[in-house]
């Protein structure tokens, strides 16, 4: 007769994120029984210098994980204890997977329905429920039409996210929408995780394409133009836009603009003003002659420049645009 003498021993691991650097997901794995389980996400990542991997612990200010951990660990040894009782003899790994996974919900439509119900149930606005259910309604759709609506949500892997992004963009679903939707899917996703019907999820760390990047574009002339001749009637915006003109005619770096002093500037064999500053990033000397612009510019900044900052840059009131 087996009781439950039989250890259940739980390890967590750290995966390198690909996508962050110095980023690790915290994935589970558990002996019973002389079997070992496959690995499985928690749900979890921290950057790796807050994992301990001795202790099986992370470190402040991610230590609310450790509380998650240690809840997956019990609702493990709850499912172990039920199916030992049940048949009398220990379980698989297999079975007490399937056993930890299958409470309550499996399938995602149902997972939906759930979190839903949990979201009403803690007082959330009924207007914002129903933003959640409007959005996660494109998930069973897709579900729907490939058939997977009765599938267990736990054997679902990282491809479906894939999937379900390809089709939406081919619907025609706005950027906005997609990213919303897959944001709230990720919210019932965690639901799944803290409420024992998922062991993790590989869905969990999909993230959406961002089409919109596109590498930066230098300004022209013209555009260069427009924003001297502005009056942005604001002091800090009109030094700090100044300053940026400063350095695109000099070449210099912002905080080497900022260090620039009068004694750094000196009169070459031509009759013509240079200026001679060591780069504070790297030390090096930079030496370059300032052009008429660049010395009107100078006579207007009057050093030791007021360091600006990044509030400085936003301070354009919101109803005031320019065009370049």
């Amino acid at each position: 007769m087996y009781l439950t003498y039989l250890e259940l021993r739980v390890k967590f691991w750290p995966r390198y994120d690909q996508a962050a650097e110095n980023v690790v997901y915290l994935y589970g794995q558990f002996h019973y029984n002389n079997q070992r389980s496959g690995k499985f996400s928690t749900g979890l990542r921290l950057p790796a210098e807050y994992w301990n991997s001795r202790t099986q612990r992370a470190k402040r200010p991610y230590d609310w994980m450790n509380a998650e951990l240690e809840s997956i660990k019990a609702r493990l040894m709850s499912a172990k204890h039920r199916l030992e009782a049940l048949t009398n003899e220990p379980p698989t790994p297999a079975e007490l997977i399937a056993e930890f996974r299958g409470k309550n919900v499996s399938t995602i439509p149902a997972l939906i329905e759930s979190f839903l119900q949990q979201r009403r149930a803690i007082g959330r606005k009924e207007t914002t429920v129903n933003g959640y259910a409007v959005k996660l309604q494109n998930v069973v759709k897709y579900l729907v039409k490939k058939k997977q609506d009765k599938q267990p949500a736990a054997t679902f892997k990282a491809s479906f996210m894939n999937s379900l992004y390809v089709w939406m963009k081919q619907e025609g679903f706005d950027d906005t929408t997609i990213k919303v939707t897959f944001s709230n899917f990720r919210m019932v996703l965690k639901y799944g995780i803290v409420s024992g019907i998922l062991i993790g999820s590989p869905m969990l760390h999909y993230t959406v394409p961002d089409d919109q990047e596109t590498p930066p574009k230098p300004l022209s002339v013209s555009q260069l133009d427009t924003l001297r001749s502005t009056d942005f009637k604001s002091e800090k915006l009109t030094l700090a836009i100044k300053l940026f003109l400063f350095q695109v005619e000099t070449g210099l770096h912002y905080i080497d603009a900022v260090n620039l002093r009068e004694e750094n500037l000196f009169e070459g064999k031509d009759g013509k003003t240079y200026f001679r500053i060591h780069r504070q990033k790297t030390g090096t000397l930079a030496v370059a002659r300032l052009t008429e612009s660049a010395l009107q510019l100078a006579a207007e900044l009057h050093w030791p420049i007021p360091f600006p900052k990044a509030s400085d840059y936003c301070s354009l009131p919101r109803n005031r645009t320019v065009s370049l």
